[in-house]
């Protein structure tokens, strides 16, 4: 399992590279940071994020299974991806899209962090 600590993906290419190598096989992301990425298509599997920051990353028909997000916070993002056993833990969403993605699943969202329910 790769550790990456405290890297910035700023630019679309360095975050699909990055992935076809890592995400595929589990990884732990710590203080990393995922600005105007485009991780549409990935299979991120059995990973773990800490600490990290989503802005306008799209997950669009990315495919995420047994992965957990601690701490993380998601601005302005496209999160219509699959998400199968997936735990978020004192996460923070801000305007994010969500909603049907093609890819047959069941969605279902809770409560937002300002306490208003999501569908």
């Amino acid at each position: 399992m790769t550790i990456t600590k405290g890297v910035n993906f700023q630019e679309e290419n360095s975050a699909k590279d990055l992935f076809e190598d890592s995400f595929d096989d589990g990884g732990v992301w710590i203080d990393c940071r995922f600005i105007d990425c485009e991780l549409s298509g990935a299979n991120i599997y059995d990973s773990i994020f800490e600490n990290c920051v989503f802005e306008r990353t799209c997950l669009y028909w990315c495919s995420i299974f047994m992965t957990k997000f601690i701490n993380c916070r998601f601005f302005n993002c496209d999160l219509r991806g699959s998400f199968t056993e997936v735990r978020f833990e004192k996460c923070h969403f801000l305007n994010n899209e969500v909603g049907d993605n093609n890819l047959g699943g069941l969605h279902r969202m809770g409560k937002d962090n300002f306490g208003r329910n999501r569908s």
